[in-house]
């Protein structure tokens, strides 16, 4: 939006309802309750907030990894179960480099035990996200505040005749142009 906020849509349980028992979404998205509940006929229910807050850390955890947190295909049976498997276990194919603060959200996003699961407004309060002091994404030294001014910070630039290199490409552009009878 306007203020640079980042938002997340098309969660497969954004919805208004507090329980679900079925399976929507994608497979590795998908929190291990949803996975259990369309597993047999009994269709336990699940809370639907606590099943949004773990699909919003795996898109944290994608963000910050570069890489989904469990890695897998959901098309062939067998594969489908090995996901699952990792899934309801919680086992991260790679731990993401980042800094305590956000592993400490992630691992709290992304507990297997919903009734461990962090809640949305715990989310909202961690000092990862909405803590009063900078923490830094990853456990790296900070980016630097961005120039101000970019075009004072540049070094000047001749205005007179352009570069040997941007007269080089002219030309260049001209003889192709020329040849292809433009």
């Amino acid at each position: 939006d306007t203020e640079t906020t980042l938002q997340l849509i098309d969660f497969g349980h954004a919805t208004s309802a507090a329980r679900r028992s079925d399976f929507a979404g994608t497979a590795q998205f998908a929190a291990p309750e949803v996975h259990m509940a369309g597993e047999d006929s009994t269709r336990i229910p699940y809370k639907c907030a606590l099943a949004d807050v773990w699909s919003a850390g795996v898109c944290l955890f994608t963000m910050l990894a570069m890489q989904l947190p469990f890695a897998g295909d959901d098309e062939e049976a067998e594969d489908r179960a090995e996901l699952q498997s990792k899934i309801c276990a919680g086992e991260w194919d790679v731990e993401p480099d980042c800094s305590a603060p956000a592993l400490d959200l992630l691992t709290r996003m992304l507990a297997s035990d919903p009734d461990q699961r962090c809640t949305l407004q715990q989310v909202c309060d961690h000092p990862f996200v909405g803590g009063s002091d900078q923490v830094p994404l990853h456990g790296h030294d900070p980016v630097p505040d961005p120039v101000s001014d970019p075009v004072s910070a540049a070094p000047p630039r001749s205005k007179s005749r352009p570069s040997r290199t941007r007269r080089a490409d002219r030309q260049e552009e001209e003889e192709l142009v020329g040849r292809m009878g433009y």
